[in-house]
């Protein structure tokens, strides 16, 4: 049979059942990549999405680092013009760490602010880039997302 034209195009579930079903749900969105919407008083509506497929959707959204050294040649500054975040070292070692703890720290921020910056242009044109930051696992990938390559086994553990 056919689907009409006003039927939801994903499986659309009532929160009632998803407490019932939410294995089956995960299941289906995480390992059959297929999301699933879950319905609260026919207004409120959430989406089930495999982290991977988020991961894949957001790789668009690519970060910059700028690297400055410091005049007296004392140091570095590195700015993250997609999120106007700045960490400066007197190596470019301690900087990287520092822009690390920097960006961790902004993440969380924006996501405990975000009834306010919601209300703001500039922070909502950084939410896909907050978000596909906020996926990261560990330093590595977010070394990875920063500096667009998949970091050594040396710079990784140069972020600890």
């Amino acid at each position: 049979m056919a689907a009409t034209s006003t039927e939801p195009m994903i499986r659309e579930v009532n929160v009632t059942e998803a407490r019932k079903l939410i294995s089956q749900i995960l299941d289906e969105a995480v390992k059959g990549g297929r999301p699933v919407a879950v319905v609260r008083d026919k207004k409120d509506e959430a989406l089930f999405i495999g982290r991977e497929l988020v991961r894949r959707l957001l790789e668009g959204y690519q970060l910059h680092v700028n690297i400055t050294p410091h005049e007296d040649g004392k140091g570095f500054t590195l700015w993250v013009p997609e999120l106007k975040v700045v960490a400066d070292g007197a190596s470019a070692k301690e900087a990287r760490v520092n822009l690390l703890a920097a960006v961790r720290s902004y993440v969380r921020d924006y996501f405990e602010q975000f009834d306010f910056y919601k209300h703001l242009a500039d922070k909502l044109e950084q939410h896909p880039y907050v978000l596909r930051l906020s996926l990261a696992r560990d330093d590595g990938e977010l070394l990875e997302m920063l500096f667009g390559r998949k970091p050594t086994k040396e710079s990784s553990s140069a972020a600890a």
